[in-house]
């Protein structure tokens, strides 16, 4: 069967897009594509940001493009392989073991889709595992990968089983690439979003205990620095043949490019690897510091998100180690 073509709704046109601009990308996840939420961000987006592609994804172009799962290609790794993948990671074992006061290689570590294949497995399936709620002295976020403690047993990035079974081919997306206006950064469009929602009963706001930036991501997704926002976009924005646009065509592509960082001709095959393996080593203080690349462009302090701006985010490649 032929793949049907996304529904543009407003074309992309890179002539629009300058060195400085602020270019995020934003979508509606498959259970929160509600014409009411995509009038409150709408109404968010007022005054802050303004559309430069906006298209709605059906389930067969998401699955064809293998869109959900590029974004989330790590995640599934771990969530496949749990114990396998926490191993490569000196850093991660460390971090187990300091939490929990075992070593990853004598705990029962699964990944979430093992577990729920699992004879330990006797009541859970994709949606209430992604509910259950742990004690903060049972969970483990390391550098955006979690890890919750079920009845002793560790399952790694329990929530990807079910975000994955979300993208059916009834699913819809509204796909939002946004450039931010008159002065305005990526943590003052989501925040006024978060406010939005917050304001129609849809978020607990202030009163949740959970930082507010946390409570959003089960409604929408949202670029949270200018890395993830080169990563997003060359996903989920298209050219006018349909094809995604290349990381030239993203303001921090192109300036890695401009800094001789990467050549044109290397950096969509380097940026698609990083895309996929995110966790990399960058030298500093002389030594050598696992980073995910996707979260290294936030600076998360006192319970608030300060973004990095562009030439920082390309120092940040520039500091990669082999």
């Amino acid at each position: 069967m032929k793949e049907r073509s996304a529904d543009v709704l407003i074309p992309y046109n890179k002539e629009r897009i300058t060195d400085n601009s602020i270019l995020i990308s934003l979508f509606v996840r498959p259970e929160s594509n509600r014409v009411d939420y995509e009038a409150l961000i709408a109404q968010g987006m007022k005054g802050i940001g303004t559309p430069f592609f906006m298209a709605n994804y059906n389930g067969e172009v998401i699955s064809k493009r293998h869109i959900v799962l590029n974004h989330y290609f790590l995640h599934y790794l771990f969530a496949l392989h749990g114990k396998e993948e926490v191993l490569k990671y000196p850093e991660f074992s460390e971090a187990f073991q300091n939490k929990f006061r075992i070593s990853v290689k004598d705990a029962h570590v699964l990944g979430s889709f093992e577990y729920l294949q699992s004879e330990y497995n006797d009541r859970f399936d994709e949606e209430s595992l992604f509910h259950f709620y742990a004690n903060e002295k049972d969970f483990l976020l390391f550098h955006g990968n979690s890890i919750k403690r079920i009845n002793g047993i560790f399952v790694v990035n329990y929530d990807i089983p079910a975000i994955l079974k979300s993208y059916t081919e009834k699913s819809n997306i509204l796909i939002f690439s946004i450039c931010c206006c008159n002065g305005h950064t990526i943590d003052q469009l989501n925040y006024s979003l978060f406010t939005k929602f917050s304001e129609a009963g849809i978020l607990p706001g202030k009163k949740s205990p959970i930082p507010w930036y946390n409570q959003v991501r089960r409604i929408y997704h949202i670029s949270s620095n200018h890395i993830e926002a080169m990563f997003d976009l060359t996903d989920y924005t298209l050219n006018s043949d349909l094809s995604p646009i290349r990381y030239s065509e993203t303001p921090l592509g192109s300036l890695l490019i401009k800094k001789n960082i990467f050549t044109a001709d290397e950096a969509d095959g380097i940026l698609d690897y990083f895309k996929k393996y995110p966790f990399t080593y960058i030298a500093k203080n002389q030594k050598k510091t696992l980073i995910n690349l996707r979260e290294a462009g936030t600076v998360k302090k006192d319970n608030l998100l300060f973004v990095k701006n562009l030439d920082e985010c390309a120092e940040i490649f520039k500091q990669i180690t082999s």
